[in-house]
């Protein structure tokens, strides 16, 4: 599908900037060339401000000096390839996630806005979603080379089964994809009486607590029985 004129054009602006005040593996974006001028060529007149570099893909995770937007947290890290970050994604549909769960953790419950292939690179993990229509659940168990798909706005999670890391690689059908927290959603976007109330009345104080353990934005918990095993 391609994209409308307003959102190529405020994607190239966020580009544009990114690689003139940041830069990209050392390079930056033609001085001569204006943000005009990026919004107005073609395709291939706009590729000619790029750098062979600009098309790579760094799936280490520890090439975190590499282009992608790298998060470590406690429990697992996650990189994501999307725009600004990799700028030969511009004009595509097509994003990447790289994760890596450490022992016994779960990628949080989350929703894409866009398909996704997730692919299990090293370790023996579970994928779940649910199906929007009547809440069916959908899992498997994955071991190293197997994959699976995940529909668009689905609420998926992905648990890691062993006491060693396991890393994991999504594909998704849009550079800019989306994602959506559950528990944030919870604890942090919606009132606090409508999560409240959502949770069979919970108090206030209770409430608080959840908040307390809960940290906004983490994308990783972990499975404490799975680590006693």
């Amino acid at each position: 599908m391609q994209k409308s004129v307003p959102a190529l054009i405020l994607q190239l602006t966020i580009l544009f900037l990114y690689k003139q005040n940041v830069g990209i593996n050392g390079a930056t974006v033609n001085q001569n060339a204006t943000q005009a001028i990026l919004v107005t060529d073609t395709y291939l007149q706009r590729d000619a401000y790029f750098t062979p570099e600009d098309y790579l893909i760094y799936f280490d995770p520890s090439a975190t000096d590499k282009p992608g937007q790298h998060i470590q947290q406690q429990h697992g890290s996650v990189t994501l390839f999307q725009l600004p970050f990799v700028p030969g994604l511009l004009n595509t549909e097509l994003g990447s996630i790289r994760l890596q769960l450490k022992k016994c953790a779960i990628r949080q419950p989350l929703t894409f806005r866009s398909d996704a292939i997730t692919y299990v690179l090293e370790g023996h993990v579970r994928i779940g979603f649910v199906v929007q229509t009547r809440g069916k659940l959908i899992e498997n168990i994955l071991s190293s080379g197997m994959g699976m798909i995940i529909p668009k706005g689905a609420l998926s999670y992905i648990e890691n089964l062993n006491c060693t890391s396991a890393s994991v690689l999504s594909t998704l059908n849009s550079n800019d994809f989306g994602v959506s927290l559950l528990p944030s959603l919870f604890l942090y976007t919606l009132p606090e009486h409508i999560t409240r109330a959502a949770f069979g009345g919970i108090t206030g104080a209770e409430y608080q607590k959840m908040k307390k353990t809960i940290i906004d934005n983490q994308v990783f918990s972990v499975n404490p029985q799975c680590l006693q095993a």
